[in-house]
């Protein structure tokens, strides 16, 4: 039997069924159904949501779970039916049905693991200038003239000229991978 979940998260945001079920989030914040909640308690996002007070979390499928009283299965059977994705659930898929679901999974995976590269590849990227930008502060604080008769050493004066620039580099690999992370969670 297949697994449609991955495809039913990917094609039913959690706010749309959220809107789909009668629930309205504020600034994506609602009163937590599960714990009948009156304050705006549950955080919601796109993908997730999280209840401050009772502590309840998940994706769209265990809020179908939880709020219906539903296993898995008839979770998904039911965001299938209800947002009619049309996805064989509960029957055997035809050859090319199979064929279909298999190229998804395969498109699926490929875009995971260019998500998983680029996070690699932004990760790598702040590591090396934060490494950079510790170098330049250790050779200032190792080669610090002791008094202003000493002078300045080539190593000193190299890192306080490139101490600012190693530090900006930091700043935008930070920024880059916040915006990489909020692009992913959109």
């Amino acid at each position: 039997m297949n697994n449609y979940a991955d495809e039913i998260k990917e094609r039913v945001p959690l706010l749309d069924l959220l809107h789909f079920y009668g629930f309205h989030p504020v600034q994506d914040r609602m009163p937590c159904p599960f714990h009948a909640g009156k304050d705006r308690n549950m955080l919601v996002s796109k993908n997730i949501y999280k209840c401050f007070v009772c502590g309840e979390h998940g994706d769209a499928i265990s809020f179908v779970e939880r709020n219906f009283g539903l296993d898995f299965q008839d979770a998904i059977a039911k965001i299938n039916d209800d947002f009619r994705l049309g996805l064989p659930i509960g029957r055997e898929l035809s050859k090319a049905e199979q064929a279909d679901a298999d190229a998804r999974n395969a498109e699926r995976r490929q875009r995971l693991s260019e998500k998983e590269q680029r996070r690699k590849e932004l990760e790598g990227r702040y590591k090396a200038a934060l490494e950079k930008y510790c170098a330049c502060d250790a050779i200032i604080m190792r080669c610090a003239p002791i008094s202003p008769a000493t002078g300045f050493t080539d190593a000193f004066c190299w890192a306080v000229r490139n101490r600012e620039a190693a530090w900006q580099e930091v700043v935008d690999a930070q920024a880059a991978i916040f915006h990489a992370r909020k692009e992913e969670s959109v």
